[in-house]
């Protein structure tokens, strides 16, 4: 499950384990930053990866992917579109992604 668009690695997070780098990239939209995972030269954005039928799958935007190990878990950052800071803007957390089979 690749996403088809081109991306800039944006400079803010890299961990790399077992030659997968994940990070986060920009696209030329204004959506922002969105986590992602790099296979050597393909990228793919860690929101196409999530199972269609992960309870948070609709709610959740992963801005970046900030760890990875070598079980391939990830933690990265988002936002959950139902959760709004005191600002009104929605709040940063954080999430363990573990793969599956």
């Amino acid at each position: 499950m690749l996403a088809a668009r081109q991306y800039r690695y944006s400079g803010r997070t890299v961990a790399r384990c077992c030659g997968v780098v994940v990070g986060s990239s920009t696209d030329d939209t204004a959506a922002g930053s969105t986590a992602t995972v790099w296979y050597g030269v393909q990228a793919a954005e860690l929101n196409t990866l999530v199972r269609a039928n992960d309870p948070l799958k609709a709610h959740v935007r992963l801005r970046s992917a900030l760890v990875l190990n070598d079980r391939g878990e990830i933690v990265a950052r988002g936002i959950d579109l139902r959760d709004f800071d005191q600002f009104g803007a929605p709040a940063d957390n954080h999430y363990l992604l573990t793969p599956i089979d």
